[in-house]
Parts: structure tokens; sequence; C-alpha cells
């Protein structure tokens, strides 16, 4: 599933506009600047270390989508349960 697609269900109806803004100005930032950072590191240490960077970024995206959707898991079970 896809960081967008979790975020449209785990959020209300009255916020999906805002949570799609966010995303792709947070995305659009990163699509500009972080060539940019990577090289400047990749100057400044080994040239490889952009992959560093990049696996680390999506190690703390998949640890967090886990919390989040474990917390979102919960809720609809117990909402299934009440029902």
């Amino acid at each position: 599933m896809s960081l967008m697609a979790f975020l449209n269900e785990t959020v209300s109806d009255s916020l999906k506009g805002t949570i799609s803004g966010a995303y792709y100005l947070f995305w659009g930032i990163g699509f500009f600047f972080g060539p940019v950072i990577v090289g400047k590191l990749g100057e400044v240490s080994h040239n490889n270390i952009g992959f560093y960077v990049f696996a680390l970024a999506l190690l703390i995206e998949a640890v967090v989508m886990m919390i989040f959707s474990k917390q979102s898991f919960r809720k609809e079970a117990i909402g299934n349960i009440s029902k």
C-alpha cells in the first residue's frame, strides 16, 4: 500500500484534501532539494552516501507505516466487535 493511500484511509473525509496537498507539497520539496542535498553529501563524504540516506528514509517510512497501520487495524477490529 502506498503512503498516499494509507493516509487517505486513516483521515476523515474533511481532511482528505489537506492531506493530499501536504503530501504533494513535501513530495515536491523533496523532489527538488533531495538530489541537491544528496549530491552535496556525496561531495563531502563517500559517493555512495546517497544510497544509505535513501535506505534510511525508506526504513523510517516503513516503521512509521507499520506503527500506524497497527493502530488503524486495532480501531477497525474494535469497531467490528462492537457491531
